[in-house]
Formats: C-alpha cells, sequence, structure tokens
C-alpha cells in the first residue's frame, strides 16, 4: 500500500482508486491492459520513447507529435465508407495512419503521379511496385506513393500489359491522330 496517499508512479499526483491500490486510475487500467502501469511507452507509429500519461488515441499509444499530426490532418483520414475500411487498406500495406498522413502532407495533398487535387475524407490508392508485392496489397518496402484512382488504374494497365511508358507514348500520339469521319 501506498503511504503518501498518491499514485506510486513518480510525476504522478493523482489518488488511488481504492485504499487496497498502489495506482491512480489511469494507471491501474495500464497496468491491467498492458502488464505495466509504466508510463513509458513506445510510439504506436514512430517508435520513440515517450512519456504516456494520457488516454490512448484509437486504443493506441500514439506520441504527443503523432496525435498532434492525427488531429490537424483528421479530415484527410480515410473513413473506410468506400467499401473497405480505410484504416484497414493502410495497414494492410504495412504503413500506419501517421505515415499516410505524413505522405500526403509531402505529396502536398497531390496524387503522386498528375498532381490532382485531392478532396478530405477521400481514400487513395496506395501505390506499391507488383514485382515486390504482386496482388492487392503491398509492404512498406515497396509503396512508391498515394494516386487517385484514375492514375492507378493507369498504373495497373501499364503494369499489367508491361508496356513501355516510350511505347504508350507512341500509340497514344498514333492514336489521338486519327480523325474517324461521321
Amino acid at each position: 500500500m501506498n503511504d503518501d496517499l498518491t499514485c506510486a508512479i513518480e510525476r504522478c499526483d493523482r489518488f488511488p482508486v481504492r485504499a487496497s491500490s498502489t495506482y491512480c486510475m489511469v494507471h491501474e487500467q495500464r497496468f491491467y491492459k498492458f502488464g505495466s502501469a509504466s508510463p513509458m511507452r513506445s510510439c504506436y507509429d514512430c517508435k520513440n520513447e515517450f512519456l504516456w500519461d494520457g488516454p490512448a488515441f484509437r486504443k493506441k499509444a500514439y506520441c504527443n507529435d503523432c496525435v498532434e499530426l492525427l488531429i490537424k490532418y483528421k479530415d484527410y483520414v480515410p473513413d473506410g465508407s468506400s467499401g473497405r475500411c480505410g484504416v484497414f487498406h493502410i495497414r494492410s500495406h504495412g504503413i500506419t495512419l501517421v505515415t499516410y498522413i505524413k505522405m500526403l502532407v509531402r505529396q502536398d495533398f497531390k496524387c503522386a503521379l498528375l498532381g490532382c487535387n485531392i478532396e478530405a475524407k477521400r481514400r487513395l490508392a496506395i501505390d506499391h511496385d507488383h514485382r515486390c508485392c504482386p496482388g492487392l496489397y503491398g509492404c512498406s518496402k515497396c509503396v512508391r506513393g498515394l494516386v487517385c484512382g484514375s492514375c492507378n488504374f493507369i498504373i495497373g494497365k501499364i503494369e499489367a500489359n508491361q508496356i513501355s511508358i516510350s511505347e504508350l507514348s507512341e500509340r497514344l500520339e498514333s492514336y489521338l491522330a486519327v480523325v474517324i469521319e461521321p
């Protein structure tokens, strides 16, 4: 039992939950949930160690920098209304929600290929190298960028047909030059 009637965690001045407890409510819940009441945690996203003295964000331990980023750009977090769950789609490519937001910021909220403006709440396609990870989802090593649906379709067709950009350009020029008389 704690004799000074405060939580046993250093720098915590809250009162224990009950007389038989040594932890305040926050640290006791953390103890039962994570097996340790220690406020030092590793950030779910950036892996930096930080003093975790608040509640979890989306049931995960994020550092203040990552939480601020998620809150600042919350309108760009996919809501999953387009069929697949937005966050699941992001995690299935081996990247985190914070990494997704950082990619958006780095791309100036534009499509990585053509620079189309991105609307808030619109889930972008996470383009990955299919030579590394064939199939629907990639890994964090082969993610190339965030692209709009149209660009993702074009990239997919080019990769599937194994056609070079120069060959596609030549075919497109010759196709656009043809005018069919009505």
